[in-house]
């Protein structure tokens, strides 16, 4: 009996799909990106143009504004050009004209007002004079239009008749009244030099120095605010005193003592 050879069965792999050559897909990738510059480029081109538009338009809007500015400064140096030409035209016509001396102006010193300026004369009593009517009378720097004695002449009116001290080279300017006998005081009136005096006014300060009988002096300043005495200064004395003396000294080297009338107001005295 014979034997038949059976071949073994091979088993057959499904394909699932069949494999495309590596040309091929490389041809289709090329297609598609040709195909994707093909619709771009004309979105490009349409960007393009509209950046263009764009950019044109405010560059056109700059240069306006820029020939707009650059007129004006033009303008304004035409202007500054025309103005220097001018000045340059009227500083020669000035320069031909012969010019002005310009003066300098000096501002008088301002001297601040005596407080006792608008008041009244200073009442004497009655039965009241001033015993310094009989005084001896000295002064420092004495002239013979302006002496001591026109302190004690009976006069407050606002004029030249007034005594004038004048101060030395080192010293204060002084006036002084002596009595030949003491007599009794119980007020010092100073009147200072008016503004229609010729010798100027009592400025600075001054002191009142008057002396008793007995020697004792007792001492009062006034006036060393500074201003100007056209008025009058009244000392009222504390008690009664028997006067031998009294004598006015300046504060300061400079300045003159100019008096209309010197009073020491006393009991009158009898003729007898």
């Amino acid at each position: 009996m014979a034997i038949k050879k059976v071949a073994p069965k091979t088993k057959t792999k499904r394909s699932k799909g069949k494999k495309r050559p590596i040309a091929a897909d490389n041809a289709a990738r090329k297609e598609k990106i040709w195909i994707g510059v093909y619709y771009m480029i004309p979105l490009l081109m349409l960007a393009l143009v509209f950046n263009y538009c764009a950019t044109g338009s405010k560059d056109s809007t700059r240069g306006d504004v820029a020939s707009n500015s650059s007129s004006r400064v033009s303008k304004k140096a035409g202007k500054s050009v025309a103005d220097k030409g001018a000045d340059s035209k009227a500083g020669i016509a000035s320069s031909d004209t012969p010019r002005k001396e310009v003066k300098a102006v000096v501002k008088p010193v301002v001297i601040p007002k005596d407080v006792n300026n608008d008041l009244e004369p200073y009442l004497i009593a009655q039965g009241s004079a001033n015993i310094l009517a009989s005084a001896t009378t000295t002064q420092s720097g004495s002239t013979k239009l302006y002496s001591a004695d026109k302190a004690i002449d009976g006069s407050i009116e606002n004029n030249d008749s007034i005594s004038a001290a004048k101060p030395a080279a080192d010293s204060p300017a002084w006036w002084q009244a002596e009595l030949s006998a003491p007599a009794e005081v119980s007020s010092v009136v100073i009147y200072g030099a008016g503004s229609a005096c010729s010798q100027g006014k009592l400025l600075g300060g001054f002191e009142v120095a008057i002396t008793d009988e007995a020697g004792a002096t007792q001492t009062r300043r006034f006036n060393e605010g500074g201003y100007a005495l056209e008025g009058y200064e009244a000392w009222a004395l504390e008690a009664p005193i028997k006067l031998k003396s009294i004598k006015i000294n300046s504060l300061n080297n400079k300045d003159a003592i100019v008096l209309r009338e010197v009073q020491a107001i006393g009991a009158a005295q009898s003729e007898n």
